[in-house]
């Protein structure tokens, strides 16, 4: 039986956990990274069930759970505080908030000594070879292509750009503790051409974020404190307990989906195969379906084309799907013009409970089904 070499671009969530998934099944991996070291932006981020459920299947959520909180519900409010939206979040592995960096720590740990070798941006790659900017290479059978939404290899291996989704994005942890009735709870109001989201972290601390319509690379990191003052509180306390230093900035884009993921030996796997916007909380959970779904293909038995087929049959249609409807809510969430946000804000909460509550099992509970 051939042992294939595997050669993984990319220290994210979706490269840590297949290098995970693989080592679990006694397969050998290196993974390659640009950075000195994991990596620490990214404040927080929302797995839901079906993060966890994959997060279970790799043995590592029991750990992961013993940082995070449990998010029990889901509200969506206007910005005169009228509800939109409410859905209780009840599946067989818990929706959790954790910080970005506990989970990449917490990921990595569980690698093999030796797994990760950092500082190795990648300069290009052919089926068979991976070149890094400090003239070295390494040799691999496959190649998987974890490198995110400004991935190299996709961006040698097609021709297709950024999409700019017409908003712009701030976010950040607070030590502000929210009250007793945001417990449990995931947070967001709608206003004119703008959203705040927000949830309850591991020690009375509070991930959130904010996102308002903007030209591409022209709004400023301080222009959230304008923002936040068009919103009810407790957008305005949260934003006090934030080290303004700290707050990240960024350009809200994804990628026109496509149809195929593989290009000879090379897979492209997470944010580099379907970058998508955040409106749905989706991005770090479809990279660890990702995983769990690759090492189910996996085996060295199989051919590399046979392993890529059954891989991308399982996953393009959803993620794509995924991809066109986190633009299309983001769309809605983003309406500016005051008529057109009221009459939004009267539509949604007319939409039937239990088609919304169809849509989000679809979405959030799809691999506990």
């Amino acid at each position: 039986m051939e042992i294939l070499k595997i050669v993984i671009i990319g220290a994210g969530i979706a490269g840590l956990a297949t290098a995970l998934a693989l080592q679990n099944r006694e397969t050998e991996v290196l993974v390659f990274d640009k950075n000195g070291g994991l990596e620490t932006r990214g404040a927080a981020l929302t797995l839901w069930s079906n993060g966890t459920y994959a997060l279970k299947k790799l043995h590592v959520l029991e750990e992961v759970l013993e940082h995070s909180t449990i998010l029990s519900m889901g509200n969506i409010y206007s910005s005169r505080g009228e509800q939109l939206e409410s859905l209780p979040i009840h599946y067989s592995t818990p929706t959790v908030g954790i910080p970005r960096y506990v989970l990449l720590r917490i990921l990595a740990d569980r690698l093999w000594e030796g797994t990760i070798v950092w500082n190795k941006k990648v300069r290009g790659l052919t089926e068979t070879e991976v070149k890094f900017e400090d003239g070295t290479s390494v040799e691999a059978d496959m190649v998987i292509a974890a490198d995110g939404i400004h991935s190299i290899a996709r961006s040698q291996l097609t021709n297709d750009s950024l999409r700019y989704s017409g908003y712009t994005s701030w976010r950040g942890i607070s030590s502000i503790k929210l009250s007793s009735e945001y417990e449990g709870t995931m947070t967001q109001f709608w206003g004119d051409g703008i959203r705040f989201g927000f949830l309850p972290l591991k020690g009375g601390m509070t991930y959130w974020f904010m996102t308002a319509n903007a030209k591409e690379q022209v709004s400023e990191r301080d222009e959230v404190l304008r923002c936040v003052g068009l919103l009810p509180n407790p957008a305005g306390t949260i934003l006090e307990g934030q080290d303004h230093s700290q707050i990240i900035h960024l350009d809200i884009y994804d990628r026109r989906p496509i149809p195929k993921w593989s290009y000879g030996n090379v897979l492209l796997l997470g944010d580099s195969a379907h970058p998508m916007t955040p409106s749905l909380g989706l991005g770090a959970c479809m990279a660890l379906e990702d995983a769990v779904c690759f090492s189910d293909c996996y085996s060295s038995s199989k051919s590399i084309n046979q392993i890529y087929g059954e891989y991308e049959a399982l996953r393009v249609p959803r993620a794509n799907a995924i991809v066109q409807l986190s633009k299309r809510i983001g769309m809605v969430g983003q309406i500016q013009q005051p008529l057109l946000v009221r009459l939004r804000d009267l539509i949604y909460p007319m939409v039937p409970r239990k088609w919304k509550q169809r849509v989000w099992d679809e979405l959030y509970g799809f691999m506990n089904n």
